[in-house]
């Protein structure tokens, strides 16, 4: 049997189609998988695909062989590792599976294995290679197959603390030679490499080498943006002009028709990114596909009947083990309720005294609110015409440093013209909110109920609107200005009867049952709680700056 060569992090993959039409990567988006079978969280390790099936192998501590079938997503445990290996781009060549390149033992002064290792799927057995040159060893590296030879570039020889290099080398597979080869023009570790149109591609990493006094994870903010790519029939190396927009180092790689994939990573932020990058080879250009679901590094990701599929890694900077799975997918059910350049599909609600101001509009693909120099409103909100009950919301939102004010995303809300609930003037919008308050993130998608028999924190339950740190429980709190990293944060909020769940910036912040509460006879008088609309929030005499933008929606049933 003839078998493809697939690499750790990606498949090659001839076309994109659907019933005989074309789909843009644009039309992609990611959603979690609801996998059955017990799986090994873990990060800085391999995914790869073998016969139709994912392995996902190594990763710090020793760990099981995880198989995920895509067939019936669902996860298999086969034995563990005969030793620690992480850091390691894993390659795919007849019957085995290939980690070379790989570091074994603790942070920060792990040490590069001194041998391949090779594993094999179908027998679930383990055994040592060929020995890797002394001067030649490193961990981090990236590797591909190309005619029978693997090639390893980049990596770093001595743990986290030092000896990141520009190293190029290649393994004969059938006569077991090595081959030191020319350096690459830049010198990365934490990186993937794959091969496209008889081209190798390092694309992503770090130099974390760099430490800077009473900072030693200095490294995490020296990625590399340069691309670098060796021709193998002109056995050179050149650079791309165009750089990678958003530089992060132990992303995932893949190629689907003529583009390169590149997703996730890590860096200075504090969580793990969730862009998903796309260069269309032809052009040599990048932009920007549709977020990932969970941003990760130190996992790889693996196409597969023109879907791409990520699993484990960690979801923050440093360590981390999710033991999820993401698919990137055009049958995903997702659709915009922000078209990017009007308002259509919105009204805005007020009351009477209110509904002449101009305090929404569109900026830059996105919906704007700026009611600075006033405060002598309302409640005003922008309410979608469009009402839901079971859902995933997915946006982004952006908070200007002059921002005074309080913000949120209401949903499964109605608004009452006749309703007089706040001075004595009619308008009122009756339903939960996850709320935004910049100046006190702590609060960011926690749940307030805004209908009138509530009008209290219903997550965490307290009596009103008064709330402290202290009153929370979800254990990190991430929050970006607008002069921060990329300035924009994601809130996702998912409904499906009387449980709510809320996530900000990759972490979930609330997981809320809400029976009892949002079924009682309060919620029922105003038809809110468990079907309505949604409404972004201008807070009663608050002077907001905050933009709105990638507003999404799939129904759940």
């Amino acid at each position: 049997m003839i078998r493809k060569l697939f690499f750790a992090l990606l498949l090659l993959s001839a076309c994109i189609g659907l019933n005989g039409q074309t789909v843009s990567v644009s039309d992609y988006r990611w959603l979690p998988i609801e996998a059955k079978g017990d799986v090994v969280g873990r990060h800085e390790n391999a995914f790869i695909e073998y016969d139709d099936k994912f392995y996902l192998i190594g990763g710090r501590g020793i760990n099981p062989v995880n198989v995920f079938d895509p067939a019936t997503s669902s996860w298999e445990t086969k034995g563990k590792s005969p030793m620690e290996i992480h850091h390691f781009q894993a390659v795919v060549y007849g019957n085995a599976i290939y980690l070379v390149g790989a570091m074994t033992g603790g942070y920060p002064k792990e040490t590069p294995l001194d041998c391949i290792w090779k594993y094999y799927p179908e027998t679930d057995k383990w055994e040592k290679g060929a020995e890797i040159p002394v001067a030649r060893r490193r961990g981090g590296a990236g590797a591909v197959v190309y005619n029978d030879k693997i090639y390893i570039a980049g990596g770093i020889k001595f743990g986290h603390t030092s000896g990141t290099t520009n190293m190029f080398d290649s393994y004969d597979l059938k006569t077991g030679k090595w081959v030191e080869l020319t350096d690459a023009p830049h010198i990365r570790d934490h990186f993937p490499a794959i091969v496209a149109n008889d081209k190798m591609y390092c694309i992503g990493g770090r130099n974390t080498s760099v430490h800077h006094p009473g900072d030693f994870g200095a490294f995490f903010s020296a990625t590399i943006s340069e691309i670098d790519y060796y021709d193998f029939k002109e056995a050179k190396w050149f650079t791309l002009k165009e750089p990678l927009p958003v530089p992060t180092a132990a992303g995932g790689i893949v190629k689907i028709d003529n583009n390169l994939i590149y997703m996730g990573g890590e860096g200075v932020q504090s969580q793990a990114y969730n862009e998903t990058q796309c260069l269309d080879l032809g052009t040599g250009k990048w932009s920007q596909l549709a977020p990932m679901h969970t941003g990760r590094h130190g996992s790889g990701a693996v196409l597969y009947n023109n879907s791409i599929y990520l699993a484990a890694g960690s979801p923050n900077k440093g360590g981390g083990n999710l033991p999820t799975i993401d698919v990137f997918t055009t049958n995903h059910g997702y659709t915009k309720l922000f078209d990017g350049k009007t308002l259509n599909g919105w009204q805005i609600k007020a009351q009477k005294k209110d509904q002449g101001k101009s305090f929404w509009s569109v900026e830059n693909g996105a919906i704007y609110c700026n009611s600075m120099g006033d405060n002598e409103h309302g409640y005003v909100w922008l309410m979608s015409e469009k009402e839901f009950d079971d859902f995933e919301l997915r946006l982004k939102f952006r908070v200007s440093r002059e921002h005074k004010g309080n913000a949120g995303v209401q949903f499964r809300s109605r608004y009452d013209d006749e309703a007089v609930v706040l001075e004595n003037e009619k308008g009122w919008l009756d339903g939960p909110q996850a709320d935004i308050d910049p100046h006190s993130p702590f609060r960011n998608g926690l749940i307030y109920d805004e209908t009138r028999t509530e009008k209290r924190w219903i997550y965490p339950s307290l009596t009103d609107w008064k709330i402290s740190k202290e009153n929370t429980t979800h254990p990190r709190v991430i929050f970006y200005w607008e002069d921060e990293n990329s300035g924009w944060n994601d809130m996702t909020i998912v409904c499906k009867g009387t449980h709510i769940k809320t996530y900000v910036n990759n972490f979930q912040v609330t997981d809320f049952d809400g029976a009892g509460l949002l079924d009682n006879v309060g919620h029922k008088a105003v038809n809110a709680g468990l079907k309505g609309h949604f409404a972004l929030q201008l807070h009663m005499k608050n002077e907001n700056k905050i933009w709105f933008r990638d507003i999404e929606i799939r129904e759940l049933k």
